[in-house]
């Protein structure tokens, strides 16, 4: 009897180790890797960044309206001088027919030397075109000064006398070179003069002549360039 347990003791025991080794081994727990769904039961992804770029603000830009200017007294000549503003002011009325007179008569005078003196046909002809067109001018100039009362000098003053003196000391060999440059000067000045008193306002008869007889003065000067060059 004793025997019979015994040998259904270790039969149980040696079923016991079988089943032990034929186990499964246990599943590692691999929770820790996978991410946990939230308890909603919905997977939540993190937002990606953005990155917001905001176009620059469109500027207007508004100019003010330029001002109009007051009109400059001498702007009224500068077409009259070939875009050139007046570089002196009317002088009293005296004073302007002395300066014109003076310079009308160095013109005439000096173009008188240039035709006997000058070796050039080209000066020639200019110089006989200074003495018809000044001649008429400096008529012109007194008749407008004694309808004024204003005196007519005899002889050039100033500037004119002075060019006029430089003009009979020119030796032959410059004789030439010297009346061009000098009637360029003259001519400056001149140009100046008569703008000057094209715009005065003290006497309307003056002005009328300075008025008449600039735009001769500048044919003269472009024509003195064309000889230049």
């Amino acid at each position: 009897m004793k025997t019979a347990f015994l040998a259904a003791a270790i039969g149980l025991a040696a079923a016991g180790a079988v089943s032990a080794q034929t186990a499964t081994p246990p599943t590692a727990d691999t929770s820790a890797a996978s991410p946990t769904a939230p308890a909603g039961g919905a997977m939540t992804t993190a937002p990606a960044a953005t990155t917001n770029t905001t176009a620059p603000a469109a500027t207007t830009t508004t100019t003010a309206p330029a001002t109009m200017a007051n009109p400059d007294p001498a702007a009224s000549t500068m077409a009259a001088t070939g875009g050139a503003a007046v570089t002196m002011a009317p002088l009293e009325p005296q004073d302007f027919v002395n300066m014109a007179a003076s310079s009308g008569m160095f013109e005439v005078m000096s173009s008188e030397l240039a035709i006997e003196r000058s070796a050039s046909p080209e000066i020639k002809e200019f110089a006989q075109q200074m003495v018809a067109d000044h001649t008429k001018a400096n008529d012109e100039l007194k008749v407008v000064a004694a309808a004024n009362n204003l005196q007519v000098p005899a002889e050039p003053m100033g500037a004119a006398a002075d060019h006029w003196q430089a003009l009979q000391d020119a030796d032959a060999g410059v004789f030439d070179q010297t009346y061009m440059d000098l009637q360029a000067q003259a001519h400056a000045e001149a140009i100046d003069l008569f703008s000057a008193e094209a715009q005065a306002t003290t006497n309307a008869e003056l002005a009328a002549f300075a008025q008449k007889t600039l735009p001769v003065l500048q044919m003269h000067a472009e024509h003195l360039q064309d000889l230049a060059n």
